[in-house]
């Protein structure tokens, strides 16, 4: 029989005072939330670069700036009792039997969660995943679960889990434990920078019951980074930057390359690279480096530039004023064309100067093409200028 799934409101919560009354309320089976900063405008670096090949990317790469400023809700952690985590979509079920809405992500819950609506008022959870629920190994005390759903992703990496840990300082007293997803080897260094005094444990399967688990909400993929999160980035940038590049300064000029990746592909990349390795450029495909090898490679570069891609996460540990160039399709597939403002974002967040250069490709389409002698010229002058 399908276990049917409540729905718990997020803002409907109670507020706690402090961290200590949230958890204590928590241990006492009453869900709540704790503000940790205030909702707020932020507003955007404005780019030292706009420009595209042609005339149409050119206007494009000035018209995706739109706005100069966003809105963020609250951030804050919330206390959940009781929660079980299905690991395979990072979905904390409230209690083991419920929904939490804002916390579930909102996209494909039926496709990640096994969860789906037959007509009924209340959802309903794959027999697989309710077999799992009931045999859930349970784990005392408090847990911040530090899970995002994407985390195998460097950018989401980065951003929903790396920068959460100026939070996890406040809270350290409240916590018992912070839980991770199992790690690829640099994601493992990657939290080794950090000074946290919490314990780790990993979490998978078998599906762990918390006595109490905390989320912090901009955990959430679909959130804009709050301005503490940057602060966060910030800090961990410094730190990497402090504790394997020491000593580095910004003098050279580094490309990160997509090459090894199938999603957007850059049809001529391999020729770019070329072009641009014989004007002086470091060429670096940073799945191929350990953590602290891409720390040093970006802590030296005065001048940085990639297609657009996870890895150009890596401006997190960039000198601050280091100049970001990002190179970008006009469409692709699902957004046509293609808005993505993430990496001016990230870039005006951790204090680094953002640029952006335009390509035309056909409509809802990934692949995508530079004019080489163009940009690899026009890259060179930024270079020396």
């Amino acid at each position: 029989m399908a276990l049917r799934l409540g729905k718990l409101s997020w803002r409907d919560l109670r507020v706690a005072r402090d961290a200590e009354e949230a958890r204590s309320l928590a241990t006492r089976g009453v869900a709540c939330r704790l503000l940790l900063a205030p909702a707020t405008l932020v507003s955007y670096v404005r780019p030292f670069l706009t420009d595209g090949a042609t005339p149409t990317a050119a206007s494009f790469a000035t018209a995706v700036l739109g706005p100069e400023s966003y809105w963020v809700p609250d951030l804050e952690a919330v206390f959940l009792p009781g929660a079980a985590l299905i690991t395979e979509s990072s979905l904390l079920l409230p209690f083991g039997t419920h929904l939490c809405d804002e916390l579930d992500y909102d996209c494909d819950a039926a496709a990640t969660a096994g969860i789906w609506q037959d007509g009924s008022a209340r959802p309903a959870l794959h027999d697989w995943h309710a077999e799992r629920l009931a045999a859930a190994v349970p784990l005392p005390g408090t847990t911040l679960v530090l899970h995002p759903k994407y985390h195998r992703n460097h950018y989401h990496w980065h951003v929903e889990g790396l920068s959460q840990h100026s939070a996890i300082a406040g809270l350290a007293a409240s916590l018992g434990r912070i839980g991770v997803p199992p790690l690829a080897p640099a994601q493992v260094e990657s939290l080794a920078v950090l000074p946290l005094s919490v314990p780790r444990v990993q979490l998978g399967d078998p599906i762990h019951r918390f006595e109490v688990a905390v989320l912090l909400t901009h955990a959430l993929s679909r959130t804009w980074l709050h301005p503490a999160a940057g602060v966060a980035l910030q800090a961990l940038g410094r730190a990497a930057r402090e504790g394997l590049a020491p000593g580095a300064t910004g003098r050279n000029a580094v490309y990160l390359a997509r090459t090894d990746s199938a999603t957007r592909p850059m049809l001529n990349e391999a020729a770019l690279c070329d072009a641009l390795r014989a004007r002086g450029f470091q060429i670096v495909t940073a799945s191929t480096l350990t953590f602290a090898e891409q720390v040093r490679v970006t802590a030296a570069a005065q001048l940085l530039v990639s297609p657009h891609g996870a890895g150009l996460a890596n401006l997190i540990y960039a000198q601050p004023g280091t100049r970001v160039i990002e190179l970008r399709p006009l469409h692709a597939v699902g957004r046509s064309p293609f808005w993505d403002k993430t990496f001016w974002l990230l870039a005006g967040l951790v204090g680094c100067r953002y640029g952006t250069i335009a390509f035309e490709n056909a409509p809802d389409s990934d692949p995508w093409s530079c004019d080489v002698p163009w940009l690899a010229d026009r890259l060179a002058a930024l270079a020396s200028a």
